[in-house]
C-alpha cells in the first residue's frame, strides 16, 4: 500500500451524524497529509517556512509571501455559480411566466448540460454521429 493511500486513511471521515464538537476538538495535524504539499506545488507557494518553527513565521519571508498569497485567494463554488447563471439566464429571458414550466425547463437544460458539458458543433456531431 502506498504511503498517500495510508495518509488518506487517516484523514477524519465526516458524517451528517458527526456533531461540529467532535471535529473542533481535533487539531490541525488531524486534517494534514501528505497530499497537504500537493497545495503549496500546485499554487507555486514557497514552502521551506515549514521547516522553521511557527513561533517564528510572523519574521519569515518564505511564510509572508505564502500567506499573502493564500489570504488573496478567491474561493469559487463552480456548482452554485453555475447554477445562479443558469436561472438567470433563462429567467432574463422571459420564456415562461409559468413558474412550473420554469423550474421544469431549467431542470432540463441542467440535465442536457451534465450529459454534455461542452456545447459545441464538433463535440455535437462527435455524439450524434457516432
Amino acid at each position: 500500500m502506498k504511503s498517500a493511500d495510508k495518509d488518506l486513511r487517516k484523514r477524519p471521515k465526516v458524517s451528517k451524524t458527526r456533531k461540529i464538537e467532535q471535529i473542533s476538538k481535533r487539531e490541525l495535524h488531524d486534517f494534514v497529509t501528505e497530499q497537504s504539499l500537493a497545495f503549496f506545488g500546485n499554487l507555486d507557494l514557497p514552502r521551506n517556512f515549514l521547516e522553521v518553527d511557527p513561533s517564528r513565521w510572523d519574521s519569515d519571508q518564505d511564510y509572508l509571501a505564502a500567506r499573502q498569497a493564500v489570504l488573496h485567494l478567491k474561493v469559487v463554488n463552480d456548482l452554485a455559480e453555475r447554477g445562479v447563471a443558469l436561472v438567470k439566464a433563462y429567467t432574463e429571458a422571459a420564456l415562461t411566466k409559468d413558474e412550473q414550466q420554469l423550474q421544469d425547463l431549467l431542470l432540463i437544460v441542467s440535465k442536457h448540460r451534465d450529459q454534455m458539458p461542452v456545447f459545441t458543433k464538433e463535440a455535437a456531431l462527435n455524439t450524434f454521429v457516432q
